[in-house]
């Protein structure tokens, strides 16, 4: 009967081995599912912050596009007017010039003008001069 009864503390004692080994998984389990539904709500979450940082990097990149062609249309009006003002007689500042009583000569000499157009800035401005009345 000692036999018998080792025997069945030995079985009880398995069993109570086996149940504690069962129930230490199953609360394994039950962490890890927390653990993976927390996981996958922080993946949800970078996924939405991923894509709301790249629909803002399309939105830049379209900005810096705009201002890049902004930048090169300004660059081209620039050398255009640049090349107008080197090509064309710079009037305006001949007249002013002259204005300030500068003569025909010099006039010449500074804007690369024949001796009739400095003349005649000279003879019609000239006199508007208020200096000079």
């Amino acid at each position: 009967m000692s036999d018998l009864n080792s025997i069945n503390w030995m079985v009880l004692a398995g069993g109570a081995v086996v149940l504690l080994i069962v129930v230490i998984q199953w609360r394994l389990q039950q962490h890890n599912k927390i653990k993976i539904e927390q996981l996958s709500q922080e993946i949800d979450q970078l996924k939405s912050t991923l894509n709301a940082l790249i629909s803002s990097a399309v939105g830049v990149d379209r900005r810096v596009d705009m201002l890049e062609q902004g930048k090169i249309e300004l660059q081209q009006r620039q050398e255009s007017m640049e090349q107008h003002s080197r090509s064309g007689r710079p009037y305006a500042e001949a007249i002013h010039r002259a204005q300030q009583g500068e003569t025909a000569s010099q006039l010449m000499d500074e804007f690369d003008m024949s001796q009739n157009e400095a003349d005649l800035i000279v003879m019609l401005h000239r006199s508007s001069s208020p200096n000079l009345v």
